[in-house]
């Protein structure tokens, strides 16, 4: 009696040990193949990757601009009206990081042509976060003034008008 017991003092954790160390180990989601798909469907126009990498709640929020776009939809919308603005759009990942737990960033570069056929490059980064393998949020900052200043805009302080009171 003592030996079945002591045995299966040892039996039972060793098993539970033996289970849960021998489950297949769950796929490590590769951000940066996302975030490179994500890019290329950018600059290619092609969405037939967004159900693969976007959540269908998929949100973008262009900081810049202090709007959003949700869904697949609005989304491809956005992109398209994008293209049609700038001829030779392309995004340009420059470096991306991404932490679990955090979320992550990215640092990118868009290259286009002004009205006279100028190259323009815009710095820009981006906040996302990521949920069962694909991309369910993104936020996108661009450096406005200097897009604007490459399109020859220059920016005049607001004039102030000094009132002479009457006495």
């Amino acid at each position: 009696m003592k030996t079945k017991s002591f045995f299966s003092m040892l039996v039972i954790p060793a098993a539970i040990v033996l289970f849960f160390a021998c489950q297949a180990e769950q796929p490590q989601t590769d951000y940066e193949a996302i975030g490179m798909q994500y890019v290329e469907m950018w600059n290619t126009l092609n969405f037939d990757v967004f159900d693969d990498i976007l959540t269908p709640d998929f949100e973008l929020v262009e900081i810049t601009r202090a709007s959003t776009f949700k869904g697949k939809e609005a989304f491809m919308a956005y992109v398209n009206q994008i293209h049609e603005a700038n001829p030779g759009f392309k995004v340009e990942l420059l470096e991306m990081a991404y932490n679990p737990e955090l979320g992550g960033g990215s640092r990118f570069m868009i290259h286009t042509r002004g009205p006279s056929g100028d190259i323009i490059q815009i710095d820009g980064l981006s906040f996302f976060h990521v949920s069962e393998g694909r991309i369910s949020k993104v936020w996108n900052l661009t450096d406005v003034n200097s897009w604007n200043l490459q399109l020859g805009y220059t920016w005049q302080p607001p004039q102030v008008v000094e009132e002479i009171g009457s006495e």
